[in-house]
């Protein structure tokens, strides 16, 4: 082989490791020890609507990890369509925590009215005992730009608890 023939292989040989070094898949872990990873693996799966990658979303808002939480919150509800049947279950379980709970709800203000009745946006906001949460409410509500909602988002302008 000539010393040009040697070059141009060693160049595709160079390109062919980049490309697979690109597109191998990362190993993402979303049981990782590290917080960062279990962020990849969200940030990787935002917005897909396959029962796989939603059931490990939904997992990821039980982390200890606020950040990581939240994030797999919005990641579920950047989903073009049906987010809102994830949503409503992470909402009725009892172990979230104020903050997943509050970016649920105002996930929830993004959906159709007819998946989501604007009643369950108002029941928070007029009577969840935490004000993170309540205000969650008000945001989604306000997302929904729906004159049934102003009197209630009015009365919690009036609420003396913050």
């Amino acid at each position: 082989m000539r010393p040009r023939q040697i070059a141009g292989l060693v160049a595709l040989v160079g390109v062919l490791i980049a490309f697979v070094c690109m597109y191998w898949p990362g190993g993402e872990d979303p049981n990782s020890s590290d917080p960062n990873e279990r962020l990849r693996v969200i940030a990787k799966l935002s917005g897909n609507t396959d029962a796989e990658s939603v059931d490990t979303l939904v997992g990821l808002t039980r982390d200890p990890k606020p950040r990581v939480s939240i994030a797999a919150v919005k990641a579920i509800a950047a989903a073009p369509k049906s987010s809102h049947v994830p949503l409503l279950q992470i909402l009725d379980r009892t172990d979230n925590s104020a903050p997943v709970r509050a970016e649920v709800v105002a996930a929830l203000g993004k959906c159709p009215k007819p998946n989501v009745p604007i009643t369950v946006l108002t029941k928070i906001l007029t009577s969840d005992p935490d004000p993170q949460v309540r205000a969650g409410a008000a945001r989604g509500l306000v997302r929904r730009r729906d004159k049934d909602a102003l009197k209630d988002l009015v009365a919690a302008l009036e609420d003396p608890d913050p």
